[in-house]
């Protein structure tokens, strides 16, 4: 981690920014600092669906930089729902030392390290392979856009079942490859009504539109 910055009061007294404190979470966890590395999607995975150097180095960067938190790209747990061609999957049948190698790279400057786990939904490119699984056949609403993405499938109650399991072993696998703590889960569109999650919410325990 960089040396923390200091500001200086009016009369001389140096005092350490709030932003470059440490931060205890309610469980105990201790962000290093204020700054965090919000969750975005690089679709930059390797072959075979893993990260690899690139990805390694960029976060390897982000560490460095001093950032205290990194919540990592997208992370999908289904292999056939994606929504790019170079989107990382972690699932039951990913080699782990990929993963492991690209969160001792995160880690590398001092940064906590939580992966985002996420399955796309209905939001899936109407030129990618695989499944656009919804919790109804309403397709994605953006105007004279919608046409950019695949006609989705309602899911079945099995494929919501199978879906919650995916989450839960993606996030055992998370853990095992060295993510911090908590993974940060998300879908399509948690906010909005009839989500993947807002579906699959009474059959997890979680709060409705929490991600």
């Amino acid at each position: 981690m960089r040396p923390i910055p200091t500001s200086t009061k009016p009369g001389g007294s140096a005092e350490t920014s709030a932003i470059f404190t440490p931060f205890t979470l309610p469980n105990g966890t201790v962000i290093p600092n204020r700054l965090v590395k919000a969750a975005m999607e690089e679709n930059m995975a390797g072959r075979g669906q893993l990260p690899d150097a690139p990805l390694f180095e960029l976060y390897r960067r982000w560490s460095r930089g001093g950032v205290g938190l990194i919540i990592t790209g997208n992370v999908m747990v289904h292999a056939e729902a994606l929504t790019g061609p170079a989107g990382v999957v972690l699932d039951a049948h990913s080699p782990l030392q990929p993963f492991r190698e690209w969160a001792t790279a995160a880690k590398s400057g001092g940064a906590q390290v939580w992966m985002q786990i996420n399955h796309p939904g209905r939001q899936v490119g109407a030129d990618m392979p695989g499944v656009a699984w919804g919790p109804s056949e309403v397709r994605v609403d953006i105007g004279k856009n919608s046409k950019r993405f695949a006609e989705p499938v309602a899911m079945t109650a099995r494929q919501i079942a199978e879906t919650v399991d995916r989450f839960v072993e993606t996030a055992r696998l998370a853990e095992d490859a060295g993510s911090d703590d908590r993974p940060h889960g998300a879908d399509d569109v948690t906010q909005e009504p009839g989500s993947l999650i807002q579906t699959a919410a009474p059959l997890i325990g979680a709060p409705i539109g929490q991600r």
